[in-house]
């Protein structure tokens, strides 16, 4: 008998300020906080035939309690330089995480991270328009990759999170052509993305024939 609750609740706090000037050039900038609370409690009961009651299952009962605090700080100009349109941005985040498994606290380290971007685009009369941009991304962990309580799906076959997981980041290069005609549009994209820390499903072969399967910042992408 394994029963299980969650409760996940989560609220955003959002300013922006956008400045226009004279010469056609746009600043942008603005700040966002983000604070998620995630609880998974797990109570696992086996049948004890003589009794005819379901007994607790210490081993495999447990809970797990996940916040995290996101404080995020961006700016972004646009301005023409000759017949080019040039953006250029940079974003701070900070990731707070408080993790417990149990009644024990898991320290986990935070995220700090310094995301640029920059975009160029040009239009060539009105049909034709070309753009060349570089960003930098981050993907932050799923709760079901950072949770450590134990899921025995079979006695040889086990899983569990990581709470030591690192963000994926993702540095992206695309560019992109386009041509409208009256009612036509045609678009031609290229794109180079590199992967670092990329969160993979690992399985390890255990004494006793079983399984263990968890996640880790391996792959390169």
């Amino acid at each position: 008998n394994n029963q299980n609750s969650s409760d996940n609740k989560e609220v955003s706090i959002q300013s922006d300020f956008k400045k226009q000037f004279k010469n056609n050039s746009t600043l942008e900038t603005g700040i966002k906080s983000t604070y998620r609370y995630f609880t998974n409690n797990s109570n696992f009961e086996i049948l004890d035939p003589v009794q005819e009651q379901y007994q607790p299952d210490l081993v495999r009962s447990n809970s797990f309690r996940f916040g995290r605090q996101v404080y995020a700080a961006y700016a972004s100009y646009l301005f023409n330089l000759q017949e080019w349109k040039i953006r250029t941005g940079l974003r701070y985040e900070h990731t707070l995480l408080n993790l417990n498994f149990g009644n024990s606290p898991i320290k986990v380290p935070d995220y700090k991270n310094l995301i640029p971007m920059l975009l160029f685009s040009r239009s060539f009369s009105d049909n034709h328009q070309i753009s060349l941009g570089y960003s930098k991304r981050i993907s932050r962990p799923t709760i079901v990759s950072l949770n450590p309580i134990v899921n025995y799906i079979d006695t040889l076959s086990q899983e569990f999170g990581n709470p030591m997981l690192r963000p994926v980041v993702t540095h992206a290069i695309e560019g992109s052509y386009s041509y409208s005609y009256k009612a036509l549009m045609v678009n031609t994209g290229i794109f180079f993305n590199q992967n670092n820390n990329g969160i993979e499903n690992i399985r390890t072969l255990k004494p006793g024939g079983i399984v263990e399967s968890t996640y880790l910042n391996i792959a390169v992408n």
